[in-house]
């Protein structure tokens, strides 16, 4: 029960992510920041699935590039907040697939 909650949340993310994607300019510095968002997004739910798709468990390199998502999901958002004319689209995905890379990191180090 716990997994498919766990699951919706992290899948929950495409909502903000489509209605950002339907409500932000079309230009190309906005697209670029929403690729860039849309495939963390699809890193987190790979990393997810499939564990060893963000390193090795328990390694430096998988901790680093956790971290490094997080950051670029944050500063994307940034960027998108300036940018961009969707505010509240942008703080709600980038926010939630910040938090989905935080889950992941706090899970993957423990046991």
């Amino acid at each position: 029960m716990l997994t498919t909650i766990v699951w919706v949340l992290l899948a929950a993310a495409v909502i903000p992510l489509i209605w950002l994607w339907r409500t932000s300019h079309s230009r190309a510095s906005v697209r670029g920041g929403l690729i860039v968002l849309s495939a963390s997004f699809l890193w987190l739910l790979s990393g997810a699935a499939y564990a060893p798709a963000i390193g090795p468990h328990y390694s430096d390199i998988r901790l680093a590039l956790i971290n490094s998502n997080i950051a670029v999901v944050i500063l994307d958002g940034i960027f998108l907040l300036l940018k961009s004319n969707a505010k509240v689209p942008t703080v709600v995905a980038s926010g939630w697939i910040a938090f989905g890379w935080l889950y992941l990191r706090a899970v993957s180090f423990s046991a």
